[in-house]
């Protein structure tokens, strides 16, 4: 039976035809692929395509059927693949070559290049080139800083202004903004007329955080029918400079707290807040209607501040005080070119509570202590009202301060402890205008003068202890300029005024650091006085 046997691979295979009956074979040339089964008639057609064969054998096929043995040419055998003919290179073609070669190598290039070109830019989020945390980041916060401590509403400026400019080293990576800490207490205790901040802010504390407030409060209401005050003196002074601040009327923190945790916290009838506010109010006509009126008022937040100016109340001011120091954490929005917005951080200082370091207590001792005391004792802080207790020496007692010098002295010209005032005062606008105009003159002077700057950076802070011609006697004993600190003996220099950071732990001589820059301001203001008390 004559069979096909494929030898070497499929498109250059050797096509032997065996006949197993005959001994006989005819060798074929490289053939196209067969199918899986061909007859003799199907070989004959190969053949006819092929006309170089060889006959090994006298016999023919014609009678003898072929079988393909079974995947011996699979259905993705390659066709012959044509052979190559070798022509020779144009001219043109070797150019054509060269082009693309140097085209390939310019374009790699030019990558590498404008690669370089925005790594700076690429650094950081706000694509700004060399932009880094010690460098300009730091100086960007100075610069914006000093003007937040000039401003008193929005301003515009020239951030690249030779005006902005001043003796640092921006270079080293321990470089840090310089800060200030009565930054946010100025933003705490300064007058504001937006009311809808203080809203805000009231329901984004929690109660017993705003009972501590430490504001001394001048009456319970905003129609000043219920008074609050220690003494009748403070009562008058109240109506004087207080009329229209809202944080001395108690209502502004009743209206805006949740009522049931009032209850809560400081009780129902008979408890801490009813004996000491609710019962002496309920003694007045309007009384009860007035504290049914408070319990959970609050609307939101354009309805509340409507109503406070309604009723006169149109600025808030908080009194100063060192109980604790305030934080504050401000951001500014950079846009770059491309409309992206990037938030920096300009200042982060954190909220410490100053535990037995508060001395502002002898000025008053806060809201939550005298409903505290009037509870004790039965009494209620709303005058004019059958428990009320007018004497004074017990908000003197409370308070504290002695029977020192420095006491009989703050009681005799201010008026006794826990009933004192203390305010922040803001500076004067033509001192402030000053100081902006002589920054600015003294930074374009340092970029015009590589002296001043050598002078600048070379010299040393130096530390005076300026006293008054007056007081230079030998027969004055100094007892302090805190009215905070009335225990201090006697001693022959004059110490330190008050200050926010004044434990009263240490009797320190009054001292004074001269700087380049703050000589120079204070010699400038200086000129055309005839004296320093002039």
């Amino acid at each position: 039976m004559p069979y096909l046997r494929v030898a070497g691979a499929p498109h250059l295979a050797e096509v032997v035809v065996h006949n197993m009956a005959a001994g006989k074979k005819l060798l074929f040339p490289p053939l196209r692929r067969f199918p899986r089964k061909a007859t003799a008639s199907s070989i004959h057609s190969v053949m006819a395509k092929n006309s170089v064969f060889a006959v090994l054998s006298e016999s023919p096929l014609n009678h003898v059927e072929a079988n393909v043995e079974p995947n011996m040419c699979p259905k993705n055998a390659s066709k012959p693949v044509a052979e190559h003919v070798r022509t020779h290179t144009t001219k043109l073609h070797s150019i054509e070559v060269c082009a693309g070669l140097v085209y390939v190598v310019v374009s790699v290039a030019w990558g590498f290049w404008y690669l370089d070109v925005l790594f700076p830019s690429l650094t950081n989020d706000m694509w700004w080139p060399d932009f880094n945390a010690s460098g300009t980041q730091t100086f960007l916060g100075d610069v914006v800083n000093l003007r937040l401590a000039w401003a008193s509403s929005s301003m515009t400026f020239d951030l690249f202004s030779s005006g902005n400019g001043w003796v640092k080293d921006y270079s080293s990576a321990s470089a840090a903004m310089a800060l200030s800490y009565v930054y946010p207490r100025v933003l705490l205790m300064q007058s504001t007329s937006n009311l809808e901040d203080v809203i805000r802010g009231i329901h984004a504390t929690t109660l017993a955080l705003n009972m501590r407030m430490l504001t001394q409060y001048c009456w319970a209401d905003f129609d000043k029918r219920f008074e609050l005050a220690h003494t009748e003196y403070r009562q008058q002074r109240c109506l004087d400079q207080d009329a229209d601040n809202a944080a001395v009327h108690l209502e502004s923190l009743l209206r805006n707290v949740v009522w049931s945790d009032m209850v809560s916290t400081y009780g129902s009838t008979d408890g801490i807040f009813d004996v000491a506010i609710g019962a002496g109010v309920s003694e007045f006509p309007h009384g009860p209607a007035w504290l049914q009126s408070v319990h959970d008022a609050f609307v939101d937040v354009a309805t509340e501040a409507t109503y406070w100016r309604a009723k006169g109340a149109v600025r808030w001011q908080l009194p100063w005080q060192n109980a604790w120091q305030p934080g504050v954490d401000e951001t500014i929005t950079i846009q770059n070119a491309l409309g992206m917005q990037q938030k920096l951080a300009l200042k982060k200082i954190p909220y410490q509570h100053r535990g037995p370091a508060w001395t502002s207590m002898l000025l008053y001792y806060g809201f939550w202590n005298d409903i505290s005391y009037a509870y004790s004792g039965g009494r209620s802080l709303v005058r004019n009202t059958t428990t009320h207790s007018p004497d004074e020496m017990q908000y003197r007692a409370y308070a504290g301060g002695g029977n020192g010098p420095v006491a009989h002295l703050t009681r005799n010209v201010l008026g006794p402890y826990g009933s004192i005032d203390a305010k922040v005062v803001p500076a004067p606008a033509s001192l402030v205008t000053a100081f902006a105009e002589f920054s600015t003159a003294f930074a374009v002077a340092l970029h015009a003068d590589s002296t001043l700057v050598s002078f600048v950076t070379e010299s040393t802070d130096v530390v005076i202890n300026p006293v008054p011609m007056s007081w230079a006697s030998p027969s004055l004993a100094f007892y302090g300029g805190s009215l905070l600190c009335v225990q201090g003996n006697p001693v022959d220099y004059v110490q330190e005024s008050f200050g926010f950071d004044d434990a009263c732990l240490a009797q320190n001589e009054l001292a004074v650091t001269l700087s380049a820059t703050n000589l120079a301001f204070a010699l400038i203001g200086a000129q055309g006085m005839a004296s320093l008390c002039s």
